[in-house]
């Protein structure tokens, strides 16, 4: 494939496990990653757009309906240039922050986290070239004023230091991050005996060891977590046929 864009990080774990319920009907009987723009899944545009960079593995970490997520991958996979792993919860309600822990923890480098949701509207090359040169973790933000969705970041200096929502935030978590190896396995041993978490859990541990940082993009996001972000979507698409 041609102009492909050159990363350090070459791993990227792609959050799938979620109900969808915001969707309704529209996730009555499939997971929301396929759920259809333009008669093509949402998967589609995320792989689609992460096949212009020079990743290695993408790794998908399923819970709902991960059967059917694995039967559409199976007929798509010779696509893309990188390989496609399917990680399954081991059992129901895991949690996003168990399964990319034990993802992790696995794979022994540093990755990048996508939400299986998010539609990434910049180039990764510049968060990546900011975590190459950086000891931190990194969250991308967008400055959203409570306008897009709820606001749920806190920046101070450049550290982000409070992650929930609040409607005095003015920043928002973009929908993917670059997560460093060493700081996933601090948070495992000093969390020995926690089970069944969200990231929510993970991001906050590196928020009171200062080591999560952020990059600030201009660009605003794209997600499909509901109807009225997924026809958002939708309009996007249309207006930009590449895509």
């Amino acid at each position: 494939m041609s102009n492909i864009q050159n990363l350090t990080v070459k791993n990227i774990f792609i959050l799938n496990g979620g109900y969808g319920k915001r969707l309704e009907s529209l996730t009555k009987d499939k997971p929301k990653c396929l759920v259809e723009i333009n008669k093509k899944p949402f998967i589609d545009y995320q792989l689609n757009m992460l096949n212009s960079y020079n990743f290695e593995n993408v790794h998908l970490l399923t819970g709902h309906l991960s059967n059917k997520i694995y039967e559409y991958i199976k007929k798509v996979e010779y696509k893309y240039d990188f390989k496609i792993h399917l990680i399954k919860d081991p059992k129901p309600k895991f949690g996003t922050g168990s399964a990319v822990l034990r993802q992790a923890i696995s794979l022994k480098k540093d990755f990048y986290l996508m939400y299986g949701d998010s539609y990434i509207n910049f180039n990764l090359k510049l968060i990546d070239r900011k975590f190459a040169t950086s000891k931190l973790s990194l969250m991308s933000v967008y400055k959203n004023n409570n306008k897009i969705d709820n606001s749920n970041v806190r920046l101070f200096q450049n550290l982000i230091c409070d992650y929930h929502k609040n409607k005095n935030f003015y920043y928002i978590d973009y929908g993917v991050c670059l997560i460093k190896y060493k700081d996933i396995l601090e948070f495992k041993i000093n969390n020995k005996n926690l089970r069944d978490f969200d990231m929510k859990k993970i991001f906050n541990y590196l928020i009171i060891k200062k080591k999560l940082s952020y990059y600030l993009t201009n660009f605003r996001f794209f997600h499909i977590g509901n109807i009225k972000s997924l026809n958002e979507f939708n309009e996007f698409i249309n207006n930009n046929t590449n895509n």
